[in-house]
């Protein structure tokens, strides 16, 4: 099983090491990895007891992952903001009561293809641009399963890529291959993590 918090640590100093003065860190996998989310929220628990706001922006609306990790009822989030954009962002967002300095932006409740279409065409950089001003982080758990050039624009606003794979599902060649890509696209991988799935 993957150790967890020796993981937290590698990506903190990552973080720290390569990224001074950046805060907008992106998660993306080749597969549609079920231990990112929980790295992405073990994450954010370790940034905010250090007492740094962070936010964690969901992009995936094929899964409840954070309302189920963080106990909260998922009524609205980011794709509802994009399709109403009449209304404050702070509405759409969940501070998580047991740790004060903890944020969730989810995806929120539209339909999959709906997402989709919005996370495909919309510009993501005046939101994240302004979230930015308000949090020491934003961990952005990016959905690449639907196909890299439909989250690049989203990719190309972070200050750090980190990818994510999981034992015996992701193939070694795959993750090299995502790299170049993004590497070629002028982004910063900052390298990536494998995960392991737990079975309950």
């Amino acid at each position: 099983m993957l150790d967890m918090r020796f993981a937290m640590r590698q990506i903190d100093l990552n973080i720290k090491e390569q990224i001074e003065n950046k805060k907008m860190i992106a998660f993306t996998s080749t597969d549609n990895t079920l231990g990112q989310s929980t790295l992405i929220a073990n994450l954010g628990m370790l940034y905010a007891r250090q007492n740094k706001n962070v936010l964690i922006v969901d992009t995936d609306s094929s899964r409840d992952s954070f309302p189920e990790a963080f106990n909260f009822t998922q009524d609205q989030g980011l794709y509802n903001y994009f399709e109403e954009n009449d209304r404050d962002i702070s509405q759409f967002i969940t501070n998580i009561d047991s740790l004060k300095k903890l944020s969730i932006l989810s995806a929120g409740t539209v339909d999959g293809s709906v997402a989709n279409e919005i996370l495909s065409k919309v510009d993501f950089s005046g939101l994240l641009g302004e979230l930015a001003d308000l949090y020491d982080y934003i961990f952005i758990n990016v959905q690449e399963n639907i196909g890299l050039d439909s989250v690049m624009h989203i990719l190309k606003l972070a200050d750090g890529i980190i990818l994510t794979s999981e034992e015996n599902l992701t193939r070694k060649k795959k993750i090299n291959q995502l790299i170049r890509q993004l590497i070629m696209n002028d982004l910063k991988v900052m390298g990536y993590i494998n995960v392991k799935r737990v079975n309950s």
